[in-house]
């Protein structure tokens, strides 16, 4: 599955961090399956392990939410990829 650019700056923050997926999911209150699939794949963790996350890798609100714009806009514009590629076929 596609990794988003939020689930590849968790993965780079938290290996900076020299944290392993257990230590950062003991930290943050989470499972390492979880810390995974918000690292890996293009699931996003609900606000409250949200938190969890920013606080236990330390991480400046200012640079997060510039991550998750850019990561906003690179979803939108895969679907809309998707939908104009369907619209083409169709047409």
């Amino acid at each position: 599955m596609h990794q988003t650019t939020l689930g590849k700056y968790f993965l780079k923050k938290r290996e900076e961090a020299g944290l392993s997926r257990a230590a950062l999911a003991e930290k943050s209150g989470t499972t390492p399956e979880q810390i995974e699939a918000w690292e890996m794949t293009q699931e996003t963790p609900p606000s409250q392990s949200m938190f969890s996350i920013i606080a236990a890798l330390q991480i400046d609100e200012l640079e997060m939410f510039e991550i998750l714009a850019q990561d906003s806009m690179e979803r939108w514009r895969s679907v809309m990829l998707t939908l104009a590629g369907h619209r083409k076929k169709s047409g």
